[in-house]
């Protein structure tokens, strides 16, 4: 099965397709977590693939366990808050 997602979404740098199955497909996004942007990029593919070719499950590298935000809230100028959880 080949995969397209719309130009606006990103792009696809390469495809394998496996000849001997049509039931397995594994994405793997290239620089997905050093931004939110990026993150939310990756969340938009991962809702049209969902959407457009029934994608079940996806497993993104991250952390586990609870992180604590609380210290971003401290900041009183919304800009920096946003630039600061852009950066890290």
């Amino acid at each position: 099965m080949k995969i397209d997602i719309p130009e606006k979404l990103g792009e696809i740098s390469r495809q394998f397709i496996n000849d001997m199955s049509d039931k397995t497909i594994i994405i793997i996004p290239q620089k997905a977590f050093d931004r939110y942007s990026h993150e939310k990029g990756i969340c938009n593919v991962l809702n049209y693939l969902a959407t457009t070719y029934k994608l079940k499950l996806a497993m993104p590298e991250g952390a586990t366990g609870v992180l604590d935000v609380s210290l971003l809230k401290t900041m009183p100028d919304t800009e920096v808050r946003y630039k600061v959880s852009d950066t890290f």
